[in-house]
């Protein structure tokens, strides 16, 4: 079983998950101009059923996502007190999904006399054959966000956030209490 079918059944049989969006690319067959490292990138956007609002909530969320599967590389949500900003967390894995051999023969003939016979030519003509393996690799993340609304008003370019959010825009995202709630704990 490829680790992508791992994660995608973790995720879509985990009543706790909300699966917000699947952002597929591929780069097949390998090429030298493309930007990634990698043939096949899947993205997946999740969020919690019942928002999370702190790094310690999101990072233990996190953690359950894929509880059969060790990712290759993580980035741990951040927050250095409950004022400032949010940092992000990201699970990625990467597995290998094929492998690429490409056989390559050179002939190179000069005919300069004094060329012929330096640098490996033998009477001006010089073979090279080279013998590459490259290997394919599909780097699959898990990008959990706070909440689906917070998730799908990212997607829909409402919010512009790179590595984390602001406090004062997340607590937009959070439930408000009812004045009920606000009255008991003004109580106790």
């Amino acid at each position: 079983m490829s680790k992508l079918s791992i994660i995608r059944q973790a995720l879509e049989t985990n009543p706790g998950v909300v699966i917000v969006n699947t952002k597929k690319r591929n780069y097949l067959p390998y090429s030298s101009n493309r930007k990634d490292f990698f043939c096949h990138i899947i993205d997946y956007l999740v969020a919690p059923k019942k928002g999370l609002y702190t790094a310690d909530e999101l990072q233990e969320f996190m953690n359950r996502l894929v509880p059969d599967l060790k990712p290759t590389s993580q980035i741990d949500f951040r927050q250095y007190d409950k004022n400032s900003d949010l940092k992000f967390g990201a699970l990625y894995f990467d597995e290998k999904v094929g492998r690429e051999r490409r056989i390559t023969k050179r002939i190179i003939r000069l005919n300069d006399e004094e060329l012929l016979n330096v640098d490996g030519f033998v009477n001006g003509e010089k073979t090279i054959d080279k013998d590459v393996n490259i290997d394919y690799i599909r780097r699959t993340s898990v990008n959990p966000f706070p909440n689906e609304e917070f998730a799908r008003d990212y997607l829909d370019g409402k919010l512009e956030i790179i590595l984390g959010v602001r406090q004062g825009t997340l607590k937009k995202y959070q439930p408000q209490k009812s004045l009920f709630q606000k009255l008991k704990r003004s109580i106790i």
